[in-house]
């Protein structure tokens, strides 16, 4: 059963990946701050959760979820400025 979630976290992984490299590259975020900031909460607090059941996989899948979208939200307000 794991390996059926390892094969979803890859394929969420392989949808934002590129974006938070352009993100990067650009220096700019696609992303609304109130979006980036929303999907960043919920992927921590999702973190959490996953932590207490202990489910590894979306533990990951969360916590990568959190560090790419909190990347895109520092872009976002960057950009703001």
């Amino acid at each position: 059963m794991i390996i059926i979630g390892i094969a979803g976290l890859s394929l969420v992984l392989a949808g934002w990946v590129p974006e938070v490299v352009r993100t990067i590259r650009e220096r700019r975020s696609s992303l609304a701050p109130s979006f980036a900031l929303l999907y960043t909460a919920g992927s921590l607090t999702l973190s959490a959760y996953s932590l207490l059941l202990n489910e590894p996989v979306f533990l990951a899948l969360n916590l990568a979820a959190s560090l790419m979208s909190g990347i895109s939200l520092y872009f976002a307000l960057e950009g703001r400025r």
